[in-house]
């Protein structure tokens, strides 16, 4: 039986941290604002939005998931004027970017291109092979769908008066499992979760939303940051529905999306992190760090060595009157010397951090 997340605490509670830590975030940051304009740019009902519009929906999320805003920002503007008819012309095997999965694992050589145009798009976007197959998978399902029905995913139409029902009965789960199944590998349960948060039918799970859940007394401290099993994200999910209705009276479309957008920038802000993790996490973190601080100084020090070494090999032959008047020589040596500068400070640096969590850069590495 798959354990519980609730904690059991009061709505009424839970809501008034909610709306403190809302208004801290209004006030601090304007622009986070969830109004009525912003939620509506991120809102995309399949009832009533473009075909490409929601297709603009479905192509992001494989390059958002578990990955920071900047960071999906930058690489949805760079795939963007590709990816407009991308979905069209998955009706045969000769799409021009067409991947295969080969191995077993979910690494780049797990996957190779066999599209025309692959292997160029490949080195010009540095797009990994994983995330550009799930696309693929995505515009395989979206193909089918589109000949069948323009809302694309007419489960995801719920009138409002029937969403808070649709959370909260088991369709929920029989529609995530139906909708990961048909879009094949790369698309989990969160992933479609995102996808059906854009519809207005649920919210996303991912880190931010679970630590302010976790902050506001909602969700148990220690739990994991994501979850993996489908009971424990639909909870969350109606968590966070339950949330909603006892802020905003009822569960909406717009109200979903709202309070979704808000618990994700909240944590986001305020870098919710220590605060709504258990002693043995934040113990684990702390271990983490040290580690890969001991991992970091030896690497240092092996660059400092290669730099000494070219250093006072080039002082050698300088020193015997070897290339002394050659511009070429002085210009090597000069970039020689600026490197074990260099060098020296990142050691320094990094040991300097090291020593001040009061560890032994002697320790051996685990």
């Amino acid at each position: 039986m798959t354990k519980s997340i609730g904690t059991g605490k009061s709505l009424k509670s839970a809501k008034e941290e909610y709306i403190s830590w809302r208004k801290k975030l209004y006030d601090k940051d304007p622009e986070k604002k969830a109004d009525e304009k912003r939620v509506n740019k991120w809102l995309i009902p399949c009832g009533t939005s473009t075909v490409d519009r929601i297709w603009y929906s479905v192509w992001q999320k494989p390059l958002r998931a578990a990955t920071n805003n900047t960071a999906s920002n930058k690489k949805v503007a760079d795939l963007e004027p590709y990816m407009k008819d991308f979905w069209k012309e998955f009706d045969c095997d000769n799409h021009p970017y067409l991947m295969r999965k080969i191995g077993k694992g979910n690494g780049n050589k797990d996957y190779t291109y066999i599209g025309a145009k692959s292997q160029a798009f490949e080195q010009k976007h540095k797009i990994g092979r994983p995330k550009f197959y799930k696309i693929q998978n995505g515009a395989r399902c979206f193909y089918k769908r589109e000949q069948i029905d323009k809302s694309i995913f007419p489960e995801l139409v719920i009138p409002d008066n029937e969403l808070k029902a649709f959370i909260f009965s088991d369709k929920l789960k029989q529609t995530i499992t139906k909708l990961s199944e048909e879009f094949g590998s790369g698309w989990g349960v969160v992933t479609i979760l995102h996808l059906m948060t854009d519809a207005g039918t649920a919210v996303k799970p991912d880190l931010h939303l679970i630590r302010t859940l976790k902050k506001i007394g909602l969700i148990k401290i220690g739990m994991p940051e994501r979850f993996s099993s489908l009971d424990q994200n639909v909870e969350a999910v109606r968590i966070a529905a339950a949330l909603c209705e006892e802020c905003y009276d009822d569960v909406t479309a717009h109200n979903l999306r709202k309070i979704d957008m808000d618990l994700l920038h909240i944590s986001e802000f305020f870098k919710f992190d220590e605060c709504v993790l258990s002693d043995a996490q934040i113990e684990k973190k702390r271990r983490d760090s040290i580690r890969d601080l001991q991992k970091s100084v030896l690497k240092a020090e092996k660059s400092y060595e290669r730099a000494y070494k070219v250093f006072h090999t080039l002082l050698g032959e300088k020193s015997n009157g070897d290339g002394v008047n050659n511009d070429a020589f002085v210009k090597k040596l000069k970039r020689a010397e600026i490197n074990l500068k260099t060098s020296d400070t990142k050691l320094k640096n990094k040991k300097e951090a090291l020593s001040q969590i009061n560890v032994d850069i002697r320790n051996v590495i685990e």
